[in-house]
């Protein structure tokens, strides 16, 4: 099995120039890994949806998963914690929710943590992943709930690193005989015809 990873490319749509910001640069830049910078956002229900690398890869025999993953941390102190949902959208069918996973994610002491969502093997529950639908795919980020613990003191959530991690199986490699003994006529591929 051979895995690669697919980052964050570009914002899709329009979003708010307060919505889910980045602490430098442009927001896409700030979560394809580093964890020096981030994206952040404080209001409940605030959403950002994000087109990923194109997944295009002649050695494909077989995509067995695709599994979403986010670096997260809350602002402020323990017991501090807020909830934020990862969607996989189909960007070939008007955005449509594939699948989602929502995180508690906690203070970490100020430090990114891995989350990581459940591991899917088909698009949409009985069909196999195509590269197609890959390069279709979209990330999408919604601040479910800025004060999960209750406390009264409402704290952002942080995201510093996320991607789509795809595997799959390759392409056997051709195995050619390092000897070959032929007794009467072979065609091979319609071209080469050896007596």
């Amino acid at each position: 099995m051979a895995t690669i990873k697919l980052y964050p490319d570009a914002t899709d749509g329009s979003p708010s120039a307060g919505d889910w910001v980045a602490s430098s640069g442009l927001r896409h830049d700030a979560i394809d890994g580093d964890d020096t910078v981030r994206i952040s956002e404080g209001t409940n229900s605030t959403t950002i949806t994000f087109t990923v690398d194109n997944f295009d890869d002649s050695s494909v025999d077989t995509i067995t998963s695709v599994q979403h993953s986010i670096h997260a941390y809350t602002s402020g102190r323990p017991p501090n914690t807020t909830s934020i949902k990862v969607e996989m959208l189909d960007g070939d069918d008007s955005d449509t929710s594939l699948y989602e996973d929502t995180h508690i994610v906690t203070t970490n002491g100020g430090s990114s943590a891995e989350y990581t969502g459940t591991s899917r093997a088909t698009w949409d529950g009985s069909d196999a992943w195509t590269q197609t639908k890959l390069s279709a795919l979209k990330m999408k980020f919604t601040l479910v709930n800025n004060d999960v613990d209750g406390d009264g003191n409402p704290f952002p959530g942080n995201i510093t690193w996320a991607y789509f991690t795809v595997t799959y199986t390759e392409i056997a490699a051709a195995v050619i005989p390092k000897s070959l003994t032929i007794n009467g006529v072979a065609t091979i591929n319609g071209q080469l015809t050896i007596k």
